[in-house]
């Protein structure tokens, strides 16, 4: 009897976890996301690139804030660090992004989630 549950649970226990296991070299490309939310569209860009720096701008309500730096993977999270800006007129201006810290959900190679907006691949 403890064989033939052990051979029953094995292969349930085996194929029953779910991971997401992503390559840097996945991840990489052009993601985009566009929503509308009180008559005002809101636009995403991310850019991943290989070498794991990357480039990320939204356009809301007439700004266009933009943030450059260092990617890296945390299991199934992305984590964007934006590089420090040494121009205090860049930081007064409507392109200077406030929060300098992102983590994405990576659904998959070709889909990111940023809170609850869905960033999907444009490449």
């Amino acid at each position: 009897m403890k064989r033939f549950i052990f051979i029953i649970l094995t292969p349930w226990l085996l194929f029953s976890c779910k991971t997401v296991n992503v390559e840097p070299v996945d991840i990489t490309g052009k993601f985009y996301a566009k929503v509308s939310k009180n008559d005002f569209i809101n636009e995403y860009m991310l850019e991943l690139n290989k070498n794991n720096s990357f480039s990320f701008m939204y356009r809301v309500h007439g700004a266009s804030p933009k943030c450059e730096g260092q990617w890296s993977l945390l299991e199934n999270k992305l984590l964007l660090n934006c590089d420090e800006i040494k121009n205090t007129y860049e930081m007064l201006s409507s392109g200077y992004m406030n929060q300098r810290d992102f983590l994405l959900e990576i659904i998959d190679n070709s889909t990111l989630k940023f809170g609850n907006t869905v960033l999907k691949r444009v490449d």
